[in-house]
Parts: C-alpha cells; sequence; structure tokens
C-alpha cells in the first residue's frame, strides 16, 4: 500500500521529466519568450497571490528587507 502511495505520486513527475528530455533532445526550440512571460508575468503574479493569502508581520518584512541588503551589499 505504502510502495503504491510513493509510485502514484513519483512517476507522474518522472514520466513529466523523461518526455521533457527527449522532447528537448529530438527539437530544439527558443526558450526566450516562455522565460520572458515566467519572469515578468506569472513569477509576480504568484509572489502577490502568496502575500495577499498570507498575513504577514512587520518583523518578518523587515527581516527580508534587512537579509536582501546584506546580500546585495555582499
Amino acid at each position: 500500500m505504502t510502495t503504491y502511495k510513493i509510485l502514484s505520486i513519483v512517476f507522474p513527475v518522472f514520466t513529466t521529466v523523461a518526455i521533457g528530455y527527449i522532447f528537448a533532445r529530438l527539437k530544439k526550440i527558443d526558450l526566450s519568450p516562455v522565460i520572458d512571460l515566467l519572469l515578468f508575468v506569472t513569477i509576480p503574479a504568484l509572489v502577490v497571490s502568496s502575500l495577499l493569502r498570507e498575513k504577514v508581520l512587520i518583523e518578518e518584512i523587515g527581516m527580508v528587507f534587512l537579509s536582501a541588503l546584506v546580500v546585495v551589499i555582499g
């Protein structure tokens, strides 16, 4: 029973990866339009959607700001 549950989760993931790998080996496609769409539309929408669903504390915002500042300065 446990093996069946694990396979029912893992098998579709590996199948999708295998299909993508085979497709990429057979046909070369230009990914720049897809990357632009992801970068400028879907990722910001995901961030906004996530922020609207969760309650954000001011301490967490400060911690994120300081962490980003350290990364940028570093």
